[in-house]
């Protein structure tokens, strides 16, 4: 049996579920428990990510050309009243690695590029470059800027400053990782970034790129040695990262609501118990 993954969105008592090798989306009602409420085939390749938007659903796959293709679906109309519920199709260069949607728009990582895609039209409506590979991405629409995991670094960029980054200028370059920044966390005041090969995970200033600290995300023994970050959630001043060697497995908890000295300033502050407990495996 092919090794099967899922992920999962619920909206209104529907649930969407994809798998990794049978290249479907099920829309499931778990309110009655009936049979599928409508099952999505059009896709070809595996599909890596999907997204909600009110009745529009969007996912987009990998195919054997190393390109994504993306898809809009209108979740509202039965593909039982027609053959399809695809009212959108585009495709983008590159192996997608993220994708994101605010208002009309859909932002796709790939390959070694971000691209703003028009849902109403399905056309680019921008296209960010870069001559390195990107491993993760984020995005922060209301201050128009987007973060980019590379090799060894992250960069932070303001998309109304030029859609190229080989030329444009980057508001920051966030350094001093070891291995690719396969994770990115941002809101308004703050970026997490870290990687599967990096034991600590750094927290960075948004407006500035300024790093405020950096936080070790697995345990520091003689028997065994360090791993990297291999997953993290963020909420608000809460830092939950999780790290595995395949023998052993630690999570990190952190909470920093009542902390009330800046941890720049005091880097003695996140061994404090009172901040972070970890549970280990």
């Amino acid at each position: 049996m092919a090794k099967f993954s899922m992920k999962l969105r619920t909206n209104n008592g529907y649930e969407q579920s994809e798998g990794s090798s049978v290249h479907v989306l099920n829309i499931d009602n778990f309110l009655n428990g009936r049979d599928p409420y409508v099952t999505l085939r059009d896709h070809t390749a595996r599909i890596t990510s999907i997204r909600y938007k009110t009745s529009l659903l969007v996912s987009i796959s990998r195919n054997s050309k190393n390109s994504g293709q993306v898809m809009v679906w209108d979740t509202a109309t039965s593909s039982a009243v027609r053959s399809s519920c695809c009212v959108g199709k585009s495709t983008v260069p590159g192996a997608p690695k993220a994708m994101k949607c605010h208002e009309s728009l859909i932002y796709t990582a790939a390959g070694s590029s971000v691209v703003a895609i028009d849902i109403r039209t399905m056309c680019q409506v921008f296209k960010v470059n870069h001559q390195e590979e990107l491993y993760s991405f984020q995005l922060l629409p209301e201050k128009s800027l987007i973060c980019i995991g590379l090799a060894q670094r992250a960069m932070l960029w303001d998309v109304r400053r030029g859609c190229d980054m080989q030329k444009g200028e980057a508001v920051a370059e966030l350094d001093g990782h070891i291995g690719n920044v396969n994770h990115l966390r941002m809101d308004p005041y703050k970026i997490v970034s870290g990687g599967l090969e990096d034991f600590q995970v750094h927290v960075w200033e948004t407006g500035n790129g300024r790093r405020a600290s950096s936080l070790i995300c697995c345990p520091q023994c003689d028997s065994r040695p360090c791993f990297g970050c291999s997953a993290m959630a963020i909420n608000g001043c809460r830092i939950v990262t999780a790290c595995n060697d395949g023998d052993h497995s630690t999570l990190y908890f952190r909470d920093f609501n009542n902390a009330t000295v800046p941890i720049a300033s005091a880097p003695s502050i996140l061994q404090s118990k009172n901040l972070g407990s970890s549970i280990t495996e």
